[in-house]
């Protein structure tokens, strides 16, 4: 009795065995046929057919070409996994060159990578164009530090370079708070750089207002957002005008126009010794001058 369960146990455990072996070489020979498959795709992402060996670049105007080229020849170099050719037109980066670009080089607003053929992309940029200038939270006559460093922006607020010291003496100069959302681009949070200018609306109110009155021959130096909806633009011959946005632009310039056109008729110094025109009401009879004394 004892000597038949034994047996039985023998051949119970000798099948076990068989099953392990047989489950350990489909496992070799499955391994060994992804090993092959993988050599064979590795092989062909470096097969120089398919090989991205020519970078246009279309669409620029301050940047190099061919520094543009060889940051994406860069960005090309190297393997996935060490073993798949970044550079292979059909697994290339196309996202990660992107990135690369715009991180390096912020003045790209707007990038398009496409694939011509089997060797060649073409890159397509459009480039932010500066429109004026970010200085601070605070206007210089308001702080009692050293001046700020100053920032490139462009026509929608968007802060996106340095700026070189000259350049408040040349360009529109904004001062306020930025809104705290950030282009994830940009990563270096010491720089305001991938923010923006106050809101959106807000940036589009004060150059509507600046643009509109400009036309009745008023010049200014830059802008400054306060608390709320105010906001001050700077004139050129000294003093200021205060503004707020819950009035529409096209109210606040043609009433502020029509108001310093009277006021100066009646005033012969009336820039010299102007100080500040309030006009964040919706009435002409409403707007204030405030003159030195």
């Amino acid at each position: 009795m004892r000597l038949s369960r034994r047996r039985k146990w023998s051949r119970f455990r000798n099948r076990i065995k068989q099953r392990q072996r047989a489950l350990l070489a489909r496992a070799g020979v499955l391994l060994a046929l992804m090993a092959v498959l993988l050599g064979m795709l590795s092989w062909v992402s470096h097969y120089p057919r398919y090989q991205i060996t020519e970078i246009a670049v279309r669409g620029s105007e301050a940047l190099d070409d061919r520094a543009l080229a060889e940051v994406v020849r860069d960005t090309l170099s190297g393997r996935y996994a060490a073993l798949f050719a970044r550079s292979n037109a059909f697994i290339y980066p196309r996202s990660g060159i992107s990135d690369r670009l715009r991180k390096t080089y912020p003045r790209i607003r707007t990038l398009d990578v496409d694939t011509v053929s089997l060797h060649a992309i073409r890159i397509e940029i459009t480039e932010r164009t500066p429109a004026g200038l970010w200085c601070g939270t605070l206007p210089p006559e308001e702080r009692n530090d050293l001046a700020e460093a100053c920032y490139f922006m462009d026509n929608e607020g968007f802060i996106f370079s340095d700026a070189p010291v000259f350049s408040s003496d040349v360009y529109f100069t904004a001062y306020g708070p930025l809104a705290a959302a950030r282009d994830p681009i940009y990563r270096d949070a010491s720089k305001p750089t991938g923010k923006r200018f106050a809101a959106p609306e807000v940036f589009a109110h004060i150059i509507k207002v600046r643009d509109l009155l400009r036309r009745s021959g008023l010049a200014f130096q830059g802008a400054a957002v306060e608390t709320g909806s105010d906001y001050k633009l700077f004139l050129d011959t000294g003093g200021f005008i205060k503004a707020s946005t819950s009035i529409p632009p096209e109210e606040t310039a043609r009433d502020a126009a029509a108001a310093i056109e009277v006021k100066q008729r009646e005033r012969e110094r009336f820039f010299e010794e102007l100080e500040y025109i309030d006009a964040r009401f919706a009435d002409f009879d409403r707007i204030f001058f405030k003159f030195a004394d």
